[in-house]
């Protein structure tokens, strides 16, 4: 068995994706870095996993999202740090539909993680990256006050967590579902 970085992602309604994915973009050719899908990570962990384990994965989020509906979050602020996955990132307010479903994912997957939940959606990954460039594009950006979600998606990547840039060709989709 190897050690998998397994992340469950929400992902935005179609248009809203579609704006994000342009900022994303744009600033993924800017930075010279590399464009991923908008998301935010509801769970995530780093195992030894087969694939056995992660079809039962599949199955468990499966029942999971059973009678899962779109909700949306609100945007508390654009910030930036210096952490790779937190270059430059939209920050949202917890509300119960989201502290619900984390709560149903830490139940049935707490035997490989406990993470904790911060719910951001980053716009670039990004070394370095200098505190001037990031905030001259957080004062260029407008967005809307909330942003809904309506899919989650399962991504996979062997070995260890993102560090770098190029880390991000190495995410692969094994699952999809769409809310009712």
């Amino acid at each position: 068995m190897k050690k998998i970085d397994i992340s469950f992602w929400l992902i935005p309604v179609e248009e809203q994706k579609r704006k994000l994915q342009e900022i994303i973009d744009e600033l993924a050719d800017k930075f010279k870095s590399f464009p991923f899908i908008p998301h935010v990570t509801i769970f995530h962990f780093n195992y030894e996993l087969n694939q056995s384990d992660l079809k039962n994965i599949k199955e468990e989020t499966d029942k999971l999202l059973e009678k899962q509906k779109s909700f949306s979050l609100k945007v508390l602020k654009i910030d930036y740090s210096d952490i790779f996955t937190k270059t430059l990132f939209i920050q949202f307010e917890k509300n119960k539909d989201l502290i619900l479903l984390y709560e149903r994912f830490l139940n049935v997957f707490k035997k490989y993680s406990l993470y904790s939940l911060n719910p951001h959606l980053s716009l670039v990954y990004k070394n370095k990256m200098k505190e001037e460039d990031k905030m001259k594009i957080i004062k260029s950006l407008k967005l809307k006050d909330k942003i809904i979600f309506d899919k989650l998606k399962i991504i996979i990547k062997s070995g260890g967590s993102i560090t770098e840039e190029k880390d991000i060709l190495l995410w692969k989709e094994i699952y999809k579902k769409k809310f009712l």
